[in-house]
């Protein structure tokens, strides 16, 4: 008798922990694609960063001794940027947001940013 219970015991725990694996699985499943949006935005916006990065170096004559100033600073359009990306695009952002590249001094941002989508 005693040999059943432990049996059904058993049986009982070995449930519950291949229940809680393929919860914990479907759980990580249906978040992952939000995160990996995110992500993919943030990883566009460091792109366009670097590409503005380069083109200011290549076209600006800015030292340490002649810092930008917000009057100083130029507008980049995005044909200014598509020969330093590749693939010649601005990438666009997976959950449908839109890209602001700002002037030399700012940060490009996603209109997203409130959900996570900022450097």
């Amino acid at each position: 008798m005693r040999h059943k219970s432990v049996l059904f015991i058993n049986k009982v725990i070995l449930f519950l922990a291949v229940t809680g694996l393929i919860i914990s699985i479907l759980l990580d499943f249906l978040s992952e694609p939000q995160t990996t949006n995110r992500d993919s935005c943030i990883l566009n916006l460091r792109m366009i960063d670097s590409a503005k990065v380069s083109w200011i170096l290549e076209n600006t004559d800015w030292t340490e001794e002649n810092k930008p100033t917000e009057q100083t600073a130029r507008e980049i359009s995005p044909s200014t940027l598509t020969g330093l990306l590749k693939g010649g695009t601005i990438p666009i952002c997976p959950d449908g947001g839109t890209y602001n590249l700002g002037n030399s001094l700012e940060d490009p941002t996603c209109s997203l940013s409130d959900d996570g989508h900022h450097l």
